[in-house]
C-alpha cells in the first residue's frame, strides 16, 4: 500500500485535488484549517509509479486561489516525500490613510489601516531619509518639527521591494500568558505544536527537545515560525519540547511538557466464569495493558472492594486472590483498568458449591 502526504498550510478554507500527470483521480471535502491530507495509491506496482501533485484550492473575496506541490512515486522501494507549502493568499491592502497637521514641538502620530487574510509586517519610510522604522500601523514623532514634515510611505511585503533597512528600536521577545505548557497525545496521533510570541524586530523560533537539537526524524517537522509538527505519536517522540524566540534584543523560552498514552485494554484470553467447592482457593485473572500502565481495581456486586485482608487480596498483577472459597463469595466480580487515558471494565462470575 502506498499512501502520498501533502501539508496544506492556509488561513482560509480550502480544498484538495490530487492528479497523476494531468488526470485528476481524487478530490478533497472542504478543510477549515491547515491540515495534513492523504491519498492512498493503492498496492505499489508498475501501474502506480508516476508523477502526481496535490493541488489545494481556495478562494478570497475576488478571486480564487491555488497552491501546487508535486512529487515522484517510485515502486521499486523509494517512497513518496512529503510535502508542505502555503496557498497563496491576497497581499495586505492600505485603506486610504487621513494626513495629519500639527503644531511644531508637539508629537504626531501617523496611523494606517490595513486589510489582511495573512500576517504582515509594516514599514514606515520617509523620502529622503536613508532611515526605515519597521514597527506597527503606527509611527509617534516626538516633537515633530520642520524637519519632520513630509511624505511618509507604507510598505508591506507584496506590494514593493523593501528598501534597505535601519531597525530603530528593539524589544525582548514575550510569550502570550493563554500558552498550554503540558499536552498529552493518543498513540499514532499527528499533532501541531504551536508557539507565537512578539517583538520588535520579529523574533527568529526554533525548538528543541530535552535540551537537545531536534531528532533527525521524518516525524518531527519544523516548520520555522513557530510550528512543530509530530507524526505518528510514539513514546520517542514524548518528552520536553521548548521554543525559543530570538532577536537583536535578547531571547526567550518556553517549554511544553509532551506526553504519550495508549488507552487502557483488557486482553482476549481472560476467563469470565469461575466455579469452586467451598474452601477451595481461586485466583481472578484481568491481564490488561496501556500506557501509562494501567490499575486494576475490582468490584464485587457493583460494589467497591476497598479493604482487602486475609479472605480476599490483590497482587502486584491485578489479580484477586481468594484463599478460602465461601458461599457469601459466589457472585459477579467487575475487573476495572483505567489510566489517564481512559478507563475499561470487565465483568467476571464466580460459583461456590457446597461441600
Amino acid at each position: 500500500m502506498a499512501t502520498l502526504r501533502c501539508f496544506v498550510d492556509s488561513m482560509l478554507p480550502f480544498t484538495v485535488e490530487w492528479r497523476k500527470g494531468e488526470e485528476v483521480i481524487g478530490m478533497t471535502d472542504q478543510f477549515s484549517e491547515s491540515s495534513l491530507v492523504e491519498y492512498d495509491v493503492g498496492n505499489a506496482h508498475s501501474q502506480v509509479e508516476g508523477n502526481y501533485s496535490c493541488i489545494a484550492h481556495s478562494r478570497d473575496m475576488e478571486k480564487p486561489l491555488m497552491g501546487r506541490a508535486d512529487t515522484f512515486l517510485d515502486v521499486t522501494g523509494v517512497t513518496a516525500l512529503d510535502n508542505c507549502f502555503p496557498v497563496t493568499e491576497p497581499p495586505p491592502r492600505i485603506l486610504p490613510p487621513s494626513n495629519v497637521t500639527t503644531v511644531p514641538g508637539r508629537d504626531a502620530i501617523l496611523t494606517c489601516d490595513i486589510s489582511s487574510t495573512v500576517p504582515y509586517n509594516v514599514t514606515w519610510d520617509r523620502p529622503g531619509s536613508s532611515h526605515s522604522l519597521r514597527l506597527n500601523t503606527r509611527v509617534h514623532l516626538l516633537r515633530s518639527g520642520p524637519s519632520s514634515s513630509g511624505t511618509s510611505v507604507r510598505r508591506i511585503p507584496g506590494d514593493s521591494v523593501a528598501s534597505p533597512e535601519t531597525r530603530e528600536g528593539t524589544a525582548l521577545t514575550t510569550f502570550p500568558s493563554s500558552f498550554k505548557p503540558n499536552v498529552t497525545f493518543m498513540a499514532w496521533d499527528n499533532t501541531i505544536l504551536t508557539c507565537t510570541a512578539t517583538g520588535i524586530p520579529t523574533p527568529r523560533m526554533t525548538w528543541t527537545k530535552d535540551g537537545l537539537p531536534l531528532p533527525d526524524d521524518s516525524r518531527v517537522v519544523d516548520f520555522g515560525d513557530g510550528r512543530l509538527f509530530l507524526r505518528s505519536m510514539t513514546p520517542s517522540l514524548a518528552g520536553i519540547y521548548t521554543c525559543h524566540a530570538i532577536n537583536d534584543a535578547g531571547a526567550s523560552e518556553i517549554p511544553i511538557y509532551v506526553s504519550y498514552s495508549v488507552p487502557p485494554t483488557i486482553l482476549e484470553e481472560v476467563k469470565q466464569s469461575y466455579t469452586v467447592i467451598e474452601t477451595e482457593s481461586v485466583q481472578l485473572n484481568c491481564p490488561a495493558e496501556g500506557f501509562p500502565r494501567p490499575q486494576i481495581q475490582w468490584l464485587f456486586n457493583g460494589e467497591p472492594i476497598l479493604n482487602p485482608g486475609l479472605d480476599h487480596f490483590v497482587d502486584d498483577q491485578g489479580s484477586l486472590s481468594i484463599p478460602f472459597a465461601a458461599s457469601e463469595n459466589g457472585g459477579t466480580y467487575t475487573c476495572k483498568v483505567v489510566n489517564p487515558a481512559g478507563q475499561v471494565s470487565l465483568d467476571i462470575a464466580l460459583h461456590v458449591l457446597g461441600e
